[in-house]
């Protein structure tokens, strides 16, 4: 399997995929790439989940790709392409197609493109008879890396979980017998409670038992009598009273209550009809959680992508390069392109503190402009 570029024919961010057999129209690619966090293309770009896209056509034993796909892919990219329909997995270097919106890609500012000849309308596009196929080659199939990482971390959490669970079950062992049994918790002062209007009688004591009576007589006769004045209150509580009481709202549900399975969350995550708001409310829900942080960052990429404010604010300061800023435990590759889209649109909004984060980011990258290949690409795109 090779790739071409389709730049004569389609312009352009088009490239062909040659594969070794028939390509139907309908097959989906999945693309994944060598990175720490959002390692999938999907329809807006890099994302945290797989996602199948769609060629622009087939021809004979060849897939045209658009810029949905070579617009995000750079010269040197390792990238891992699967074709679920046909059952084809290969590993790959991305090789150096220009991508639309740039005739040369990494052009610098001072290297700037001259104007093209006109050579009059272009013959339409007649392939060579025949075309000349490329040797069949078995397609190298790389084994998936090892990740068994990820069991020896969920039985760390297992184990972790246990023992908390044997903590806790241990530290209210009597509280739980209470709520099984159904009995009430008894405490030290329901022995010797007495009703308030009977007489206490004073048993026999011996000689030495009574300085210990004493004591007891003088520090235990008072509580039983303010039990007895708080019964006999609420006994004569007039009906408004004991209404008001009954009408007061139940006891807040603790916040075990409320926890969601990663299913949930991936459910929700699919909801096309959800608002920016909602989005972001889904996202702050998720954040501290380090097994759904992958789904928190996508719940904050859609809500930012949907105009939330606070939403694009994260997000921008998380990829960019002069921050060390961090949204729970997300955390991403800086990248300027990135923080200078989202810090544009908040800019068009009317944010001036967008505005100037442009021009201080702007100023970061201009020294790195030769060096850096991330940075020329900012330039160029957002600080002209």
């Amino acid at each position: 399997m090779t790739f071409l570029t389709a730049e004569k024919d389609h312009g352009p961010g088009h490239a062909w995929l040659c594969l070794d057999q028939e390509a139907a129209p309908d097959w989906r690619l999945e693309i994944e790439r060598e990175a720490s966090k959002d390692l999938y293309l999907g329809p807006k770009g890099w994302q945290g989940t797989p996602f199948g896209i769609k060629a622009v056509a087939a021809k004979g034993d060849r897939l045209l790709l658009g810029p949905d796909v070579v617009d995000y892919l750079r010269d040197g990219d390792l990238i891992v392409l699967r074709i679920p329909e046909a059952a084809i997995e290969v590993e790959d270097y991305w090789p150096d197609i220009p991508i639309s919106g740039r005739s040369n890609k990494g052009a610098s500012l001072l290297d700037l493109p001259s104007e093209p000849e006109d050579e009059g309308p272009k013959a339409p596009f007649q392939p060579e008879d025949p075309i000349p196929q490329p040797q069949p080659v078995a397609p190298v199939i790389t084994p998936p890396p090892s990740r068994g990482w990820l069991t020896w971390a969920a039985i760390a959490a297992a184990l972790v979980i246990w023992f908390g669970m044997g903590a806790m079950v241990w530290l209210y062992s009597d509280e739980l017998m209470a709520l099984i049994t159904g009995e009430p918790e008894q405490t030290e002062t329901v022995v010797d409670q007495q009703p308030a209007n009977e007489p206490t009688e004073e048993p026999t004591q011996t000689p030495a038992e009574e300085p210990i009576r004493a004591e007891n007589t003088t520090d235990e006769a008072t509580p039983p009598v303010q039990e007895a004045d708080a019964s006999t209150a609420s006994d004569t509580a007039s009906p408004d009273t004991q209404t008001a009481q009954n009408d007061q709202p139940p006891a807040t549900p603790s916040p075990a209550a409320a926890v969601h399975d990663r299913a949930y969350w991936q459910d929700m995550l699919g909801n096309s009809q959800l608002s920016g708001e909602a989005l972001y409310g889904a996202s702050r829900e998720t954040r501290d959680d380090a097994e759904l942080v992958d789904i928190a960052q996508d719940f904050l990429r859609l809500s930012a992508d949907k105009g939330h404010k606070p939403a694009q604010q994260e997000y921008a300061g998380l990829f960019d390069p002069t921050k060390d800023a961090a949204v729970g435990s997300i955390s991403a590759v800086k990248n300027p392109s990135t923080a200078l889209e989202y810090y544009r649109r908040l800019s068009e909004a009317g944010d001036a503190t967008a505005s100037r984060n442009i021009e201080s980011l702007c100023a970061h990258l201009k020294p790195t402009y030769f060096e850096n290949a991330e940075a020329r690409i900012a330039i160029d795109d957002y600080c002209n």
